[in-house]
């Protein structure tokens, strides 16, 4: 991490402004990048079907791949990745980006979770209604800006900068949104 310690340090020494973005493929990853070649994971057992990612051929070789069929997470699963994200903004925090952006677009989980047709899960999180589709972008938003940072706080205290949360999420639910506009 201090690696991106340096590097916030010089972009701050000259006047900007850094973020991270925050994201999860989802299933459009490959079991050659993955480890011990596990399947991608996603809301689905739908493969992403005239999709290709980059990954590992047959030769070793990286390049442009197929999708493969995904494994759907399980309730568990999607609390940990919650989690991860949440280390993830923390983790930004303490080397001294100002900000995270939750990358929520191009097929990946945000946008698997969000999308009706796409969506199979049977659990809190599944497809048939707004507000469980909507869970899971919550949840990280919950847990990064609300329970895991206050978002009126320094990035640290040698800056002085403020951290902020960005995300290109869109949200249907108006009241969704007031809840967070009134944090």
């Amino acid at each position: 991490m201090q690696g991106w310690r340096l590097v916030t340090d010089e972009v701050h020494r000259h006047g900007g402004t850094i973020f991270l973005q925050l994201w999860h493929v989802g299933r459009m990853a490959h079991s050659s990048i993955l480890p011990n070649g596990q399947a991608p994971v996603g809301v689905t057992e739908q493969r992403a079907g005239g999709s290709s990612v980059f990954a590992h051929g047959p030769d070793g070789r990286l390049g442009y791949m197929p999708t493969e069929t995904p494994r759907p997470l399980s309730t568990d699963e999607v609390s940990a990745i919650v989690g991860t994200f949440a280390k993830a903004a923390a983790n930004a925090r303490k080397v001294g980006f100002d900000g995270v952006e939750l990358h929520a677009a191009n097929g990946y989980l945000f946008e698997q979770f969000m999308n009706s047709m796409l969506n199979t899960c049977t659990d809190s999180y599944g497809g048939g209604r707004m507000e469980d589709r909507t869970r899971f972008p919550m949840e990280v938003l919950e847990n990064t800006v609300v329970k895991g940072q206050n978002a009126h706080a320094p990035a640290d205290a040698h800056s002085g900068r403020t951290y902020t949360v960005a995300t290109p999420i869109v949200f249907a639910s108006a009241k969704l949104t007031r809840h967070f506009c009134a944090q």
